[in-house]
């Protein structure tokens, strides 16, 4: 494939984006490298599917001059290189594959007037395989110019001497503005790769500038997974389908089990390939009015023309002309941006996809280092490093005594080599149970390594649906899980903040087989009739939830502290908890659990013997062998994991938090010494457990906080290492400080609501009516804060802060026709949107009544009742009760408690706007940028 590359000197980019994203999308561009932008950190330089990076530079009084910009598409994988400033170049690129070695590409500036120095770009050009493309200032009759200049003949020189190449179109490129002087060659390719095979040409007259962009056709790159959409006909799946006769059962032998899984994968495949049609994605994207582009010809033709005899009446007609393209372009996009926003905000559904294609802007494709610290690019091969990263993963740890293990795995063998109890009653699935299951599956899930998804076991006749039930229920008496099912597709996910150039930083996806995670939940129900984690495990169950857990742990905290007591914490950090559960220990404690023996033996059969591969692009790595964890993907994995752990110590004094893996440990006492005398107790049982049971924590990541404390005892101990006292410290993704306001917390969740409600520009201030303006702001208050605690749940995913409150309400004033005195809280009544105060008395009892109601009864005591402490504040609990008002004073307190921010009494009575105004259309519509 060939790698298109677009480099221009843009003389000022401020009011060519429409122009540049229309030439973008045109010529098919992959790479652009642009120099003298011209723009302020503030300005914004985006196009769809592109990334950008950018270098600005000021002048002394702060005037934005020069500066560079590098737009790549976000599927060709690369990495950023910095911009370099030297004596008189400038510098700005990335580095990508090219003809299968990584090579740099780079927008160059050289500004005329400044001392030219070849010899500086030796470091650069010295190093690895590199393009170096932009405005030069430099000519010589050697690359087309008419003359030579001496920075050309420097430059020409340097090069020979170095075996580099300098290459320019066949046209002009630079057109001066002033009459007198010719138009010439100064924008050069010039690269150290020999036998490259490059070729340009320059797009005439496309921009009002006095240097045209040049198209560079370079070969050797690698060509990108192209899009495809698939699209299913069910009625014909249904067809073939039922013209297609089932498998028999199975005849309770293993290897009949196995072909009777084959063989239905194999034809539920088969229908399916014949039932899809693929097609590429349809993009909405209305071409141009004719007009506009008979416009865009004649300015073309009369540019052309002015370049030919720089007559000054030509000049105002071709700037005019130029201003008119500008406004019909801005126009186009205006018209394309409400027709997006008309089909979005029909749908709640369309307006929050949206809304995340607006803040959720994807990371571009990077390359990987391997293990030796050698990058590559090529899909291929990092398959290959993402899957040697993983199966190091999906290993036990290190047994630190062999006996133990020897001493396991005989009495595994012992329980289920023995003869099943004639006592055991037989399992077996019915058809209805079966369908049942199937009808309750998520559809919007992405099948596994056959390709078959949920949708399609909708669309199965009842004769298969029975073959299934056979399937299962000779899964149950053979004791045999299907070898086929056992193989998992692991895509990545880049972890945000991450540096996506290391296969630690993402987070793998394992897809199973569709008929696998059918099996799965039907044997869950047969399971949770045995095991009930313990009550300090929240974790993937029904009626828990982190609100809860958190508001466990930051209640107990409070109480102590407003009895003048003390109390502390320890947050232990699991490694790779889920990926490293040994299996002969898991099979062990589940053989010793009340679950039946078929379906331990079952569930050994289902961990043991699995493979996985990656998935990247095109390429997928060789199978790798899983010889350690739960299978990721599987809704049986939580509860195995939750009776792994089970057992994990907590001696008296202490309170055990569970959440999946995330381990806490609280105690309260008279003084914080006693506390942590405690909190140490838990400590020292922990290595033996983790020993015994090949689990592995990290101390350097274990966090320790003494709350409401200045006076801190001793450092904790964990693992021969000391666990310092911090604050503020991080648990369920909430940051908690010493005196339990909240205060950090708050603070970055309203740096992230800002950044969303900033992305959200083009909608909040579109041509839609102000209530949906309001309804895309509700819908996308998930990035913005996430404050949990302390018995009175103060903030979750739905609520907005108060800051962006206030920042909206300038915005909702104006476009509802009020005044701007109107009020907050006039303006959310108007818009029937619940005030901060509203929303934490609502979702705080709300809260505690569906803990109250819980069949289990450790969550009815998660904030119990206590009498009114001896100090000015009450408890929030007794703050949100039913005869208790949560406005105002009390409201105000108990906000004050526990968070920094307080949260403003109900408003009075003011003249708000009038509710009809709510519907009307602004006038101003914004093209978004992002």
């Amino acid at each position: 494939m060939n790698l298109r590359l677009l480099h221009w000197n843009a003389a000022g980019l401020r009011g060519k984006g429409h122009h540049l994203r229309h030439i973008l999308r045109t010529q098919d561009v992959d790479v652009a490298l642009i120099s003298e932008t011209h723009l302020r950190s503030t300005d914004r330089l985006s196009a769809a599917g592109y990334f950008v990076y950018r270098e600005e530079n000021q002048a002394i009084n702060g005037a934005p001059i020069r500066g560079l910009a590098v737009q790549i598409r976000r599927r060709i994988p690369h990495r950023a290189i910095q911009a370099t400033n030297l004596t008189g170049i400038l510098t700005l690129g990335v580095e990508l594959e090219l003809g299968g070695q990584p090579t740099d590409v780079l927008a160059i500036y050289a500004p005329p007037g400044h001392n030219f120095i070849p010899a500086e770009l030796e470091a650069t050009l010295s190093q690895r395989p590199t393009i170096l493309a932009g405005d030069w200032n430099a000519k010589h009759i050697s690359w087309h110019s008419h003359s030579n200049s001496p920075r050309g003949t420097r430059l020409l020189q340097y090069a020979e001497t170095r075996g580099y190449t300098v290459c320019g179109p066949e046209d002009a490129t630079h057109y001066p503005r002033i009459d007198t002087h010719r138009p010439d060659i100064i924008d050069l390719v010039v690269h150290n790769r020999p036998g490259l095979h490059l070729a340009q040409e320059v797009l005439m007259d496309e921009f009002q500038s006095d240097h045209q962009p040049v198209l560079c056709i370079v070969a050797g790159a690698p060509s990108p997974p192209a899009r495809t959409c698939r699209v299913t006909d069910w009625n014909a799946f249904e067809s073939i389908v039922g013209d297609t006769p089932a498998p028999g059962p199975p005849d309770m032998t293993p290897g009949a089990v196995d072909d009777m899984a084959e063989s239905m994968t194999r034809q539920l495949q088969a229908a399916l390939a014949e039932a899809t049609t693929t097609r590429p994605p349809e993009v909405i994207r209305p071409d141009l009015a004719p007009h506009v582009q008979r416009l865009i010809q004649q300015k073309r033709a009369l540019r052309r023309q002015w370049q030919r005899n720089r007559c000054p009446v030509l000049k105002t007609q071709l700037n005019r002309l130029a201003e008119r393209v500008k406004a019909e372009l801005a126009t186009h996009a205006r018209r394309t941006w409400e027709h997006s926003l008309g089909e979005a905000t029909t749908e709640p559904t369309r307006l929050f996809q949206l809304c995340r294609r607006l803040y959720r802007t994807p990371e571009p494709k990077r390359p990987l280092y391997d293990s030796n610290g050698v990058i590559t690019y090529n899909d291929t091969d990092r398959a290959e490093i993402f899957a040697e990263h993983l199966q190091r993963q999906f290993s036990p740890n290190t047994a630190t005594s062999l006996a133990r293990v020897a001493e396991v795995e005989s009495a595994v063998e012992a329980r289920l080599t023995s003869p099943i109890p004639p006592d055991e009653a037989q399992i077996f699935f019915s058809p209805s149970q079966v369908r049942k299951t199937i009808r309750r599956l998520p559809l919007k899930k992405a099948p596994g390594p056959d390709g078959i998804t949920h949708q399609a076991l909708r669309h199965l006749p009842m004769r298969w649906i029975v073959a299934l039930a056979r399937l299962f229920t000779g899964i149950l008496r053979t004791l045999h899980f299907p070898k086929t099912w056992k193989e998992g597709k692991v895509i990545l996910i880049p972890k945000p903040g991450k540096d996506s150039t290391r296969p630690e930083s993402y987070r793998p996806i394992t897809l199973l087989s569709t008929q696998s995670k059918l099996f799965e939940r039907l044997l869950l129900q047969r399971i949770q009739i045995y095991l009930q984690p313990r009550p300090e495990q929240f974790g993937f169950r029904g009626e828990h939830s982190t609100t809860l857990q958190l508001t466990k742990v930051l209640f107990t905290a409070a109480t102590a502290l407003n009895k003048k007591n003390a109390a502390a914490a320890v947050m232990l950090d699991m490694e790779k908890a889920f990926d490293r559960v040994w299996h002969d220990g898991l099979v062990l404690k589940l053989a010793e659990s009340p679950l039946p023996r078929r379906i331990v033996a079952v569930l050994r059969a289902f961990l043991t013997d699995r493979t996985f591969f990656v998935a990247t692009g095109e390429a997928a790595s060789r199978p790798r062998p899983i010889t350690a964890g739960v299978p990721q993907g599987s809704v049986l994995s939580p509860i195995l994991y939750a009776t792994y752990t089970d057992d994990v110590p907590c001696p008296e004094g202490c309170t055990l938090a569970l959440y999946a893996d995330d381990t806490a440990y609280v105690a309260t006492s008279l003084k914080i010494k006693h506390a942590a005398v405690k909190l140490q107790r838990a400590l020292d049982l922990l290595p033996e457990w983790l020993e015994k049971w090949r689990l592995a924590a990290n101390p350097n990541k274990t966090q320790a906080i003494a709350f409401g404390q200045s006076k801190l005892p001793p450092p904790l101990r964990f693992l021969d290492q000391d666990v310092p006292w911090k604050t503020p410290v991080t648990y369920l993704g909430v940051t908690i400080d010493r005196r339990l306001t909240m205060r950090h917390h708050v603070n970055r969740a309203v740096g992230r609501a800002k950044g969303a409600t900033y992305a959200l520009y083009p909608l909040l201030y579109g041509n839609i009516p102000l209530r949906n303006q309001a309804r895309a702001l509700q819908t996308v208050r998930a990035p913005t804060p996430n404050v949990r605690g302390t018995g009175v749940v103060l903030l979750h995913k739905g609520d907005p802060p108060p800051e962006t409150a206030r920042r909206t309400k300038h915005q909702f004033t104006t476009r509802s026709g009020g005044p701007r005195y109107v009020r907050n809280a006039t303006i959310a009544r108007d818009l029937r949107m619940e005030s901060i105060d509203e929303f934490v008395a609502r979702l705080t009892k709300g809260m505690f009544d569906r803990a109250d109601a819980s069949q289990h009864p450790h969550l009815k005591d998660i904030a119990p009742w206590h009498s009114r402490p001896p100090d000015k504040y009450r408890y929030p609990r007794e703050l949100f009760s039913a005869d208790t008002p949560t406005t105002g004073r009390d409201t105000r307190a108990a906000t004050a408690a526990t968070t920094a921010g307080r949260l403003a009494g109900p408003p009075r009575g003011h003249r708000g706007s009038h509710p009809a105004e709510l519907d009307r259309e602004p006038r101003s519509c914004p093209t978004p940028t992002t």
